[in-house]
């Protein structure tokens, strides 16, 4: 084994841990925000984290049993990210499932770095709107709150449209 493929044990938290590996991004944005106007930056951040979701989505799809929308919506079911985020699930029929988030690592970690808000969303969540859609194109989600914008929690709607794949 050559010796940059031997694993090295590292103690961290995981609150470290999605800092570091968020680090680069961050530091970029911050460079960006002295080269550029905020309306165009938050544009460009939602054309990266749009392809970012549409990734996440057509990977999930690609590696699920099946594209329905409860296999969708079983990724976010509790234990799920239970050490990323505090949720609930809210609402859970054939056609709908809600999660009530109330913390968030991700949110979290963008304002500290004074990134929170819309440019912080557009970086990091946006990319939720594009993901159900990549998995299967009759999912959607809404959502009007979001702790990184500063809300007291995200609330993710997952809608199952019905429309033909």
């Amino acid at each position: 084994m050559h010796k940059f493929d031997v694993e090295v044990e590292q103690r961290t938290t995981l609150r470290r841990q999605i800092a570091s590996e968020n680090r680069a991004l961050i530091e970029f944005i911050k460079t960006l925000q002295g080269e550029m106007d905020e309306k165009e930056l938050i544009r460009l951040l939602q054309v990266y984290s749009s392809e970012v979701g549409r990734r996440v989505g057509t990977r999930q799809a690609s590696n699920s049993p099946d594209m329905s929308f409860q296999t969708f919506v079983n990724t976010f079911r509790p234990p799920r990210y239970a050490n990323t985020l505090t949720h609930e699930v809210v609402e859970d029929t054939a056609t709908v499932f809600e999660l009530r988030v109330t913390e968030c690592v991700w949110a979290a970690t963008y304002r500290d770095a004074g990134l929170g808000g819309e440019i912080g969303h557009a970086a990091v969540c946006h990319m939720d709107y594009s993901w159900p859609p990549a998995f299967n194109p009759s999912i959607k989600m809404e959502r009007s709150k979001t702790l990184m914008q500063g809300h007291e929690c995200c609330n993710h709607r997952y809608i199952w449209t019905g429309e033909a794949l």
